[in-house]
């Protein structure tokens, strides 16, 4: 389920170009932030993140984000074409081993796609 949190942001950690790691001021939780561009985000900027919680780490996964600040949109953008190639793909190789491997993969690829457009929805 995608969540929205707003807020100052009180401290981060550049983890690379395209993701960085942000606490906001008051919400106890360490987000993370993926985005096809790289990140502009400083502290003291007032953010709005959509992303959902991983629950092997505990941290909320950062899809989409809009920096009040200095108006900048950043998203993480996730081909559809690849999806439905991987899922062609495997059907193409149903004799094979290996198709639901792709499958599987194209659909993961597709529904994270759906939560990438959710979440840009909801902070823009």
């Amino acid at each position: 389920m995608i969540e929205v949190f707003y807020g100052k942001v009180s401290r981060l950690r550049p983890v690379s170009r395209n993701i960085v790691q942000i606490d906001i001021h008051g919400i106890s939780r360490l987000i993370e932030i993926t985005s096809c561009t790289p990140w502009a985000i400083n502290r003291g900027d007032t953010i709005v993140v959509a992303g959902e919680m991983d629950q092997k780490s505990g941290k909320l996964l950062g899809y989409a984000y809009k920096n009040q600040t200095n108006a900048v949109l950043g998203y993480y953008k996730v081909s559809v074409i690849r999806g439905f190639a991987q899922i062609i793909t495997g059907l193409l190789f149903i004799w094979a081993i290996f198709p639901i491997f792709h499958i599987v993969e194209g659909c993961r690829l597709l529904m994270l796609n759906h939560k990438c457009r959710q979440a840009l929805d909801l902070v823009e």
